[in-house]
């Protein structure tokens, strides 16, 4: 009897401890989900590669269709002429007035970033950005074209070729015109804001953003 009565008390005692150790265990998990997430961001810290970054920003850019950072439309008005001449003597003379309306496109080769200074415990992180170019030069042909010619004395028949001529002086001036209003420079910081964005959904909070050296931009006319 007593050994009975010994043995029921001692399995008593083991089941009070474990029931005590399971409360406990129950209590500590509770506690842990009622934990700010901040406080257990910055305890365990989820990790980011470079390469990791670098394909969030491509994928981010790519998702906004933003390749092209900055892009403005101009017009210029072209005049060009063509004298005839016999020997010495100038017999004749063409002239055409060409209006070109064209645009021009800036962007950022984002395949090319750098990611450097890489802290994923501090959420900090430096990105190096290739220099920004023009990426495409055109005119609107549907809104382009002749609005006079006109001709003097015993002029020839080159209509064809100046305006061939006056096609590709109002493309040099849409360019220079858009390089002279800082095409590039509104690209650059359009490309900023873009990336900034990005890393800072992705839960980054101090963000570097340096630029390459500008080797050729496309700016450089003749």
């Amino acid at each position: 009897m007593n050994y009975t009565w010994r043995l029921l008390k001692r399995i008593s005692e083991q089941t009070i401890i474990l029931m005590a150790t399971i409360i406990i265990s129950s209590a500590g998990i509770f506690y842990l989900f009622q934990i700010p997430q901040n406080i257990l961001g910055w305890a365990f810290p989820a990790t980011h590669t470079t390469t990791e970054i670098q394909n969030l920003i491509i994928g981010g850019i790519q998702e906004m269709d933003t390749l092209t950072t900055a892009g403005v439309t101009n017009k210029t008005t072209i005049k060009v002429s063509q004298d005839r001449k016999l020997g010495r003597f100038n017999i004749g003379e063409t002239n055409l007035i060409y209006e070109g309306i064209g645009k021009v496109e800036a962007g950022i080769d984002f395949s090319q970033i750098e990611v450097k200074n890489l802290d994923n415990r501090q959420k900090s992180v430096t990105i190096v950005l290739p220099a920004p170019q023009l990426s495409n030069v055109y005119l609107d042909i549907h809104q382009s074209g002749v609005i006079d010619t006109y001709k003097k004395g015993f002029a020839a028949n080159v209509e064809r070729e100046l305006q061939d001529e006056a096609q590709q002086e109002a493309l040099r001036m849409i360019k220079v015109e858009a390089c002279a209003g800082n095409i590039l420079e509104t690209s650059l910081e359009q490309a900023k804001e873009i990336v900034t964005t990005i890393l800072t959904k992705a839960g980054f909070q101090e963000i570097k953003i340096l630029v390459k050296p500008t080797v050729s931009n496309g700016c450089t006319v003749g």
